[in-house]
């Protein structure tokens, strides 16, 4: 597995494409359980909708930023496609 770096990220215009996407999150659940539950648990999902900036859209996934500056951004998600429901692009942003 090749490991992604912040900087092999490059927004071209940061306002360009606003996203919200809908997305099954992994979960966990620690402590004990009875075998018996097991089965109506693991059936549970975890569904989230994240709106952000796109930083990257491609074959394995969206990149989304909650802010930017003229130089930097924070708050980065990867949200591979496995775990996509839906994306709604909703265009651009506020002016820079």
């Amino acid at each position: 597995m090749n490991a992604v770096r912040v900087a092999d990220y490059k927004l071209v215009d940061p306002y360009e494409r606003i996203a919200v996407v809908e997305w099954e999150d992994a979960w966990t659940e620690d402590g004990w359980n009875l075998t018996a539950d097991a089965h109506e648990k693991g059936d549970r999902t975890a569904i989230i909708w994240s709106v952000g900036y796109v930083m990257k859209e491609d074959n394995n996934g969206i990149v989304l930023v909650s802010g930017v500056t003229k130089d930097g951004f924070g708050s980065m998600w990867k949200i591979p496609n496995g775990m996509i429901i839906s994306v709604t692009h909703m265009g651009k942003g506020p002016p820079a």
